[in-house]
């Protein structure tokens, strides 16, 4: 866990089980905005796409977010990766 949180099981589930967590805390905020993803949990050893089954390596890539180096990153902008509308 990168981050303390009141029930964080989930994220250390996914750890475990070589998975990065990444969660928008902040996009219910009315105010404060931070427009990022932040990573909550990250696993000791990472899984990688070919230990996947194959059945499942065509929906991983097409979930992808090309260029963006999750291991390495501990916040990640979407407002560099996808078109936001500003709140109103």
């Amino acid at each position: 866990m990168l981050v303390s949180l009141p029930r964080p099981d989930d994220f250390i589930r996914f750890a475990s089980r070589g998975l990065f967590a990444c969660d928008w805390q902040g996009v219910h905020r009315t105010r404060g905005f931070c427009n990022r993803y932040a990573m909550l949990s990250r696993p000791d050893t990472p899984i990688h796409l070919a230990e996947y089954p194959e059945q499942f390596h065509q929906l991983l890539r097409s979930t992808a977010l090309p260029g963006v180096p999750f291991a390495d990153s501990l916040t990640i902008d979407v407002r560099k990766l996808f078109h936001c509308e500003p709140p109103a």
